[in-house]
């Protein structure tokens, strides 16, 4: 069985950090941090908030906008991670899934029916309605 690479290149914490997506105000303050080059994803990552704060143009309002672009960064990189699982560990989490979905159905289904037997009204074991 032959296993194809995802079309969209995962996010790694060696690719730079989008600059693009940073405000005027932001962009400079971080281009200053790094000297006027791009910094990575994991350079940006590895400065604490209160070292930020320490850099000059760097108010808590950047603050807000850079861990808000590093948080999206970091959900992204996330979002890849099933890119990488090999197709035995992919059908292991879709079953766990669908074990899981079936247990929450079968709780709400069980809620329902109290629920409708309090209320008064019958309730038919597969939790569709009879009136």
């Amino acid at each position: 069985m032959t296993v194809h690479k995802p079309m969209m290149a995962l996010m790694q914490a060696s690719d730079p950090f989008p600059l693009e997506r940073c405000s005027g105000r932001l962009r400079s303050a971080i281009l200053a941090e790094f000297q006027g080059r791009c910094p990575a994803l994991q350079e940006v990552f590895s400065i604490p908030a209160k070292e930020w704060l320490t850099v000059p143009g760097m108010g808590q309002t950047l603050l807000m906008e850079l861990e808000a672009v590093m948080k999206g960064r970091q959900a992204k990189m996330k979002d890849h991670v099933s890119a990488r699982l090999t197709e035995a560990q992919l059908l292991d989490r879709l079953e766990r899934l669908q074990r899981e979905l079936n247990r929450v159905r079968h709780d709400f289904l069980v809620l329902m029916n109290e629920r409708r037997r309090r209320d008064g009204r019958d309730a038919s074991p597969d939790g569709s309605d009879l009136h």
